[in-house]
């Protein structure tokens, strides 16, 4: 993230956000290494699932989004100086459609800012500031630019307050007395020059990429089994929860949008019996398919969920209806 330097007006003289352009090599048909035909990348639901994850993780703490931006990084999903508007990163791991966010930043880069307080963004504030500044930066390439996911002045908002908040959970963390204090102005004149160095109402410098819209298929035949919304994948921060290779809470491949998040809903195929889960020890746990993101990359998003994580209507320990043994 870069901050402007601001004269004694308190204007600023130089506004450099920076937003990459995206370069698509376009060579006699030939798009990123395919023909000008091949399928685009994303559809309209994988676009939604995106939304929903980046949501989630300008949502979190800088701590906890540091820590999922170094599994990502270790899953080659970095290329600084690479940018695009809506394909996959090349040589990155995770699986689609989890692999096109830009997780770039340049930390809290820029000069120092001058102002009332004196020249108030000191290299030491940039190193205390300089998680916010990187989650900033991933709201910003990922809403603003890149993806898309949300270019509008309430989103652009929403991400400088979470910028904001995170600068003074990190002052009040690191500080006390009137070193707190000076370190909150510091963040609250790098918010304000921030709020007024950029806007969204225009569009960006780069269109977003078409999505890949399915041919039309006959509608797809009712299900056999009862289908329900989901429940309590908030109790532990941040949203989501994994399914189960097994009705045991350990038996998890971990792995990124293999599972279920707040709004999604589930086909209930079969239960069975197994370790207890949430405050009234339910035993109960359903082989259940997420209809709502029925895929993750190229394999099916299904597996074990315990009924406490299922709003099927019952009470704990009851099998809802229509659905057999496993």
């Amino acid at each position: 993230m870069r901050v402007a330097q601001v004269g004694s007006s308190g204007r600023p003289q130089v506004v450099r956000l920076v937003v990459r352009v995206l370069v698509l090599a376009v060579v006699s048909g030939v798009l990123l290494g395919g023909t000008a035909g091949q399928a685009l990348a994303y559809t309209a639901a994988d676009r939604r699932v995106q939304t929903t994850y980046a949501r989630e993780t300008v949502g979190m703490t800088s701590t906890q989004f540091l820590s999922r931006k170094a599994d990502f990084q270790k899953a080659g999903c970095r290329i600084d100086g690479y940018s695009n508007n809506g394909f996959a990163y090349p040589g990155c791991r995770k699986p689609s459609p989890y692999d096109a966010f830009d997780w770039s930043d340049d930390g809290c880069s820029g000069r120092e800012v001058a102002g009332v307080f004196g020249r108030v963004v000191s290299n030491a504030y940039r190193d205390v500031f300089n998680g916010p500044c990187q989650l900033h930066d991933f709201g910003y390439r990922n809403f603003g630019a890149g993806l898309q996911l949300g270019r509008d002045e309430t989103t652009r908002a929403w991400i400088d307050d979470r910028f904001r908040t995170e600068m003074n959970r990190v002052c009040d963390t690191r500080y006390s007395g009137a070193q707190r204090v000076g370190c909150r102005v510091n963040a609250t004149t790098v918010w304000t020059v921030v709020r007024n160095a950029s806007s969204w109402k225009g569009p960006a410098d780069t269109a977003p990429a078409p999505l890949d819209e399915p041919s039309a298929t006959p509608p797809a035949a009712a299900p056999s089994r009862p289908v329900f919304p989901v429940m309590n994948t908030s109790e532990q921060p941040p949203d989501g929860v994994w399914f189960r290779n097994s009705a045991r809470v350990a038996d998890t491949d971990r792995l990124t949008g293999h599972g279920i998040y707040g709004g999604d809903r589930v086909r209930l195929d079969c239960h069975v019996w197994g370790e207890a889960v949430g405050p009234h020890g339910n035993r109960l746990w359903y082989r259940a398919s997420n209809v709502t993101r029925p895929t993750v990359g190229s394999r099916p998003n299904d597996g074990f969920v315990n009924a406490h994580y299922v709003d099927d209507r019952t009470t704990a320990n009851q099998v809802a209806g229509g659905v057999p043994a496993c």
